[in-house]
């Protein structure tokens, strides 16, 4: 009998910070829409908000870094492919 095969899996996260200051680390492929707090007028918004980001389970994510800080790092890390960067108002290049 051959000896079980080791398969190793790799999630690749991206740290933003909270509006507290918390780390908060994120997988980039769950990021479903970026979008500026002022879009959002409904909402109650932590202060310190530069940016939400919309996460595929539903939930948001209130971050510190502005909007185009956070569709850069996006694009950083799984190029222009990602869905967010498309559909949220970056187009790939600066």
């Amino acid at each position: 009998m051959a000896p079980p095969m080791l398969t190793s899996v790799a999630i690749l996260l991206v740290s933003f910070s909270g509006p507290t200051g918390q780390r908060i680390d994120v997988n980039p492929s769950q990021v479903t829409s970026v979008r500026d707090p002022q879009e959002v007028s409904h909402a109650h918004i932590a202060k310190g908000t530069h940016c939400l980001l919309g996460i595929s389970n539903g939930k948001i994510i209130a971050v510190r870094e502005d909007c185009d800080a956070v569709r850069e790092q996006l694009r950083g890390t799984m190029g222009n492919s990602t869905p967010c960067v498309l559909v949220c108002g970056g187009n790939g290049s600066k």
